[in-house]
Order: structure tokens, then sequence, then C-alpha cells
């Protein structure tokens, strides 16, 4: 018996099996996304799953939380410092106005792809809360982060509702686990002032 196993990944739609592939460069690069650590250089079929787990355990220990957060996003630290500076501290992201006003020219003023402030808030706060526990993310302190560049919100909550990517519970504020591509995406586009695909 060997001692590798066979390695497959499934995408469900509810119980509806959508896809599958026993490749092994998608399984690296699915448990890369999944876990945040980043795939090997030499990611592919070749690779065992005991060299995964031991390039984690590897390069778990010296990333820190903010490094894994620029990871995530695909960005360097020195980026994400740069255009949100995230923290262990309230108010936990403390927003950059230019990278704000690059934001706002690369997305529609209002409707379909427009980024209300709070949305950018709530988004980093959501994907930050993932590697630095922040506790329950509230629309309070979404407002604290939007204030650090001077901005109020009229509509919060709509807003929020409004956004696919987060999910509005009584005790607090959720990423949509079917939809966190699409919050690392906006995420990406404001690190890098970039338009949001």
């Amino acid at each position: 018996m060997s001692s590798n196993p066979n390695l497959k990944i499934v995408l469900y739609a509810g119980d509806v099996e959508v896809a599958s592939s026993t490749d092994g460069s998608i399984w690296i690069s699915t448990m890369a996304a999944i876990t945040g650590v980043q795939a090997p250089a030499s990611a592919g079929s070749g690779i065992k799953a005991s060299e995964v787990g031991a390039s984690k355990g590897s390069t778990e220990g010296r990333l820190s939380a903010a490094d894994k957060f620029a990871e995530e996003l695909g960005v360097s630290a020195d980026a994400l410092q740069g255009a949100c500076s995230p923290t262990a501290t309230a108010p936990f992201i403390h927003l950059d106005h230019k990278y704000w006003e690059s934001l706002k020219q690369n997305t529609p003023p209002r409707g379909v792809g427009s980024v209300p402030g709070v949305v950018l808030a709530a988004t980093l706060l959501l994907l930050w809360n993932r590697h630095e526990p922040l506790g329950k993310v509230t629309g309070a302190m979404c407002d604290a982060v939007i204030a650090t560049i001077g901005h109020t919100e009229k509509n919060r909550a709509r807003s929020l509702r409004g956004c696919e990517w987060i999910q509005v519970r009584d005790d607090g504020l959720r990423l949509n686990p079917a939809s966190v591509p699409q919050a690392v995406k906006l995420a990406n586009a404001y690190v890098t002032k970039s338009a949001k695909s």
C-alpha cells in the first residue's frame, strides 16, 4: 500500500458535484488558498502530501498576522501597511485617503460595481479578522475605520446587506464563505490602486 494518499478536489454547489480533479497542483493551490499559506514554488503533481505539511509547518511559524494577510491579498507586506496599516488595536484598520480616492476613481460612483466606504471597511476588517482575531466585527467598527479618512456612511445597513460577500447577523458581520474571493479582489484593488476585476 502506498504511503502517499490519492489527492482529489471536489467542488460542490449545495449537494451537487460540479467539478473534481486529481491534479496535484490544483490540490496544492486549493490548500494554499484555504490555509493562507503560500504554495511551494515547485507545486505540482509530484509533490507529496507530507511535503505540503512540512512546508506549512516551517512557513507558518515565521509569518506575522500582517504577513499572512498580505499573502492572502496577493500584495507585499509594505503595500498592505501603506494602504491600511492593520493593527490588533481599535480601529484595527487605518485607511489612506489616496488609496480610497484611487478606488473610487476605478469604480462606478453608484449602482452595480460601486463600493460604499462601509463595505470597504467591513471587507478589510473581516479579512483581517481571519489572521488577527478581533472578536465580533460590527457596523460601529466599520464606522470607526471609515472615520480614519474623515468619511461617513448614510446608509450603512443597506450597503452592508447589499454586499454579496458580507453576511449581516445578530452577532455581527461575517464573510460569506462562498464569496471570499470577491472580498479578496476588492481588498486587493484597494491596496494596489487598481480596478476591481
